[in-house]
């Protein structure tokens, strides 16, 4: 009869409402307008330096180094890190290099922006692409800038990393915009719905759960994301895990505008190979794309 309990109670355990559903790892909440001011302020600081000769102890700049180990904001610590891995301004590496060793730091993070800077080969992709000194590699897709493009005749616009995106159309309703794809890849598609609002929440229902760990969740529209011009924002996000590796993740926003009667869901798909030097840390990476899916708006 103990037998049977065990097994009732371990079934019951496995199906229950309150068991514990599979971890999600990518982090997100809704930046306010504050804080997308002093993103956009730190995209254009880190532009003007990177086309600058920065003296090593420019306390401007130590201050930036400082905000990727202590400031808790998705947006703009990713932001920094994302900066010095690609930035090919000498002087700037010179005054990183000065401040990781005034301050005794060293970090798998900071292991890995060295290795990047150092001895590499070319390697074949459709992004740029490195072996690194550790036969890592290393493929640059570009999170640092930021560049508006339009689409259905300028009704939807998006803001998006500034990269050489092939753009492919399916119909009038589909757009697909794909960047990488050796070991790092980022594809974003575009597919607009002449429905009612709540026949658009209706797909939004049924486009649920891809992955096991996926969350989903109506916005608030206040603050930030009343620039957006909708009235109806939904985000869900999740990722695969394959013995803790997190290769892929995908990211959806659905808008809805009453003024055209047309709805939008805009997908960022991102996936890794576990040869990459950053396939650990795709989970931040992630957790960047979905605050960035965020900056988008409806005409």
């Amino acid at each position: 009869m103990k037998k049977y309990l065990i097994l009732i109670i371990v079934a019951f355990c496995i199906n229950s409402p309150f068991a514990k559903a599979e971890e999600n790892p990518i982090k997100f909440y809704v930046p306010s307008r504050g804080e997308v001011n002093a993103y956009i302020n730190l995209q254009k600081y880190l532009a003007k330096c990177e086309s600058s000769v920065i003296e090593k102890n420019d306390q401007v700049l130590w201050s930036i180094f400082e905000l990727s180990f202590k400031y808790n904001n998705i947006i703009q610590t990713y932001l920094i890190e994302a900066f010095l891995r690609n930035t090919k301004n000498i002087s700037i590496q010179n005054a990183y290099l000065e401040y990781l060793k005034s301050k005794s730091i060293e970090t798998d993070e900071t292991k890995k922006i060295l290795l990047i800077w150092g001895k590499r080969t070319p390697v074949q992709s459709n992004a740029e692409a490195y072996k690194l000194a550790n036969d890592e590699i290393y493929e640059y897709i570009n999170l640092t800038g930021m560049k508006e493009i339009g689409f259905f005749d300028n009704n939807l616009y998006l803001t998006i990393p500034n990269n050489k995106w092939n753009i492919m159309s399916i119909g009038n309703d589909s757009q697909f915009l794909i960047y990488g794809g050796g070991t790092n890849s980022v594809t974003i598609s575009i597919k607009k719905y002449d429905f009612s609002i709540d026949d658009s929440k209706h797909i939004v229902e049924v486009e649920k759960n891809r992955f096991p760990n996926e969350v989903f969740n109506e916005l608030e529209i206040n603050d930030f994301l009343k620039l957006c011009n909708s009235e109806y924002m939904v985000i869900k996000y999740g990722c695969d895990n394959v013995d803790g590796i997190y290769s892929s993740a995908n990211i959806d926003l659905y808008l809805y505008s009453k003024k055209s009667s047309i709805g939008y869901k805009i997908s960022y798909f991102m996936n890794f190979s576990d040869i990459n030097i950053l396939a650990d840390e795709a989970p931040k990476i992630y957790s960047y794309l979905a605050e960035m899916i965020l900056f988008s708006w409806v005409e």
